[in-house]
C-alpha cells in the first residue's frame, strides 16, 4: 500500500458571465489534493483518497486480525 501525505487545498476560480441584467460573476470553489511530484502513479490512474481517521480505523482493524490469527 502506497501511502503520501498531503492536504486539501482550497482554490477559488472567479470569472465574469454575460447576462441580460449585465455582468455577473461566477465564483466556483474546487478542493484540490496535491500528491508528490516524484508520485508512483501512472497517468489516467485512479487514485483512492482515504481520511486519516479512516485510515488509522483500518489499521487498527488489521492488526486486531492479526492478534485473532495468532490466537
Amino acid at each position: 500500500m502506497r501511502r503520501y501525505d498531503s492536504r486539501v487545498i482550497r482554490c477559488i476560480r472567479s470569472h465574469d458571465v454575460k447576462t441580460k441584467m449585465g455582468k455577473q460573476t461566477m465564483t466556483v470553489k474546487d478542493y484540490i489534493i496535491p500528491l508528490e511530484f516524484n508520485h508512483h502513479f501512472n497517468e489516467d490512474e485512479i487514485v483512492n483518497i482515504v481520511g486519516k481517521d479512516d485510515f488509522e480505523w483500518v489499521l487498527n482493524a488489521l492488526k486486531n486480525l492479526e492478534k485473532d490469527k495468532n490466537s
